[in-house]
């Protein structure tokens, strides 16, 4: 049995009575029941004898067995209630409060959650509040909103408000997470991006002391993510771009310059208009503070990159915004015959595997800049991977390598280059 009772002496008189709580999956514990003295001689079996004329024996028995009903009810009803054993604690102060089992568990306050978490994302974008001392950076702010227009979107398809209580029982957040994946049909890693945003304010809040604790970290709920497909230019592709003839449309030709300034540049978006404002002069190498890793990043000025920035004296005259870049950067890849190449990609979506083929292009965005950088540095030119963090600013080797997207197409062209001088060699 879960709950069983013993006599602390079988010498004395009169003896207390002690308590073994002993459920599946918690610690066992040991209590001593209060006010209660009992006679050894009146105990068996764990508990008390209860055969004629031992009237005062059933009263103690009834009480024993009221004891046991409270304890197994409040166990059943904490576990469906917090989807966790309860400790010691729990059990004791419950056994110690006068208060009924089902007001025991009614919240005492609760709190709609979509207004709150509104209003701290308002505080991080205006800088009420700060990231370590610096305002929160936009791409953040995107994302936290992006996470709170799909949490909007769950609490009106279920018909109830989002509240404190709930949101941080393990059955809130699968539930959230199915519903970005049946419902909103949503790729794996898009579900995985708004769960770490909504577990990003959860810790916030469970610090502050708002919420008991944080679903993610009590129930081991991980966060879905899967490998994404993704390219890096190589040198004919960058070549390519670079010598096509754009003139007949001035914003394709700043937009295949800025992108091409990308990639021989290895910068993020973030820390582009900071480069571009840079009084480089004849420098080669230009030092820069790297905006998302707070270190110093160091920028050789490599020709094309140079060429290209001559070409606007210094420095581009507008600098466009990250939406109208990888709108642009596709279309402009259609005219590269390199990324005419067809490719497989794999993903999950609605939580079913989904393989499909696209053109390179398709897959052109402003992050493909910085792994055609470091996958140029490292795949074609043997630069070590140590100086390459250097110039990419990333913290680890580790991170870097996550960036390499090793291009094995001239080397397999070269093997079957080999293979036709082969055959034509026996002909």
């Amino acid at each position: 049995m879960a709950v069983t009772f013993f006599i602390k002496s079988k010498t004395k008189k009169k003896t207390s009575v002690g308590v073994s709580i002993n459920y599946d999956g918690m610690e066992r514990i040991v209590l001593t029941l209060p006010n209660l003295q009992v006679s050894p001689n009146e105990w068996e079996n764990g508990g008390m004898k209860l055969t004629r004329g031992k009237q005062e024996n059933s009263y103690i028995q009834n009480d024993l067995n009221e004891f046991q009903n409270k304890v197994d009810r409040f166990y059943r009803e904490f576990r469906r209630v917090n989807e966790s054993n309860p400790t010691k604690v729990d059990i004791v102060t419950y056994l110690k409060s006068d208060v009924k089992l089902e007001d025991y568990f009614k919240p005492k306050n609760t709190t709609l959650m979509i207004p709150m978490i509104w209003k701290t994302i308002k505080e991080r974008e205006t800088g009420v509040e700060l990231n370590n001392g610096k305002k929160f950076q936009r791409g953040s702010i995107d994302n936290y909103e992006s996470m709170i227009r799909a949490f909007e979107r769950f609490q009106k398809y279920r018909r109830k408000g989002i509240t404190n209580v709930e949101i941080v029982t393990r059955e809130f957040i699968l539930s959230f997470e199915n519903y970005l994946t049946n419902v909103e049909n949503l790729k794996l890693n898009t579900v995985g991006d708004r769960l770490k945003n909504l577990k990003t304010f959860i810790s916030l809040y469970t610090k502050r002391g708002f919420l008991p604790h944080n679903p993610f970290i009590k129930y081991s709920i991980k966060i879905p993510k899967e490998p994404s497909t993704s390219i890096a230019l190589d040198k004919d592709e960058l070549k390519d771009m670079y010598e096509l003839d754009l003139s007949n449309n001035p914003l394709w030709d700043l937009v295949r310059d800025q992108f091409l300034v990308l990639c021989w540049t290895g910068l993020r978006i973030s820390d582009f208009s900071q480069f571009n404002s840079f009084d480089r002069g004849d420098e080669e190498v230009i030092t820069l503070h790297n905006e998302k890793t707070d270190t110093e990043i160091h920028i050789p000025i490599f020709p094309m990159a140079k060429r290209i920035l001559d070409k606007y004296d210094g420095r581009f005259p507008k600098m466009l915004n990250e939406q109208t870049l990888n709108e642009e950067i596709k279309e402009i890849g259609k005219l590269v015959p390199g990324l005419n190449r067809s490719i497989q990609i794999k993903y999950t979506k609605g939580g079913v595997v989904i393989k499909e083929t696209l053109k390179r292009y398709q897959l052109l965005v402003l992050h493909c800049a910085r792994r055609t950088l470091a996958t140029m540095l490292v795949t074609e030119l043997g630069i070590d991977l140590s100086t390459v963090c250097l110039i990419t600013g990333h913290k680890s080797i580790k991170t870097l390598e996550i960036y390499l997207k090793h291009n094995n197409k001239n080397a397999l062209t070269g093997v079957i280059n080999k293979v036709r001088a082969l055959e034509e060699s026996l002909v």
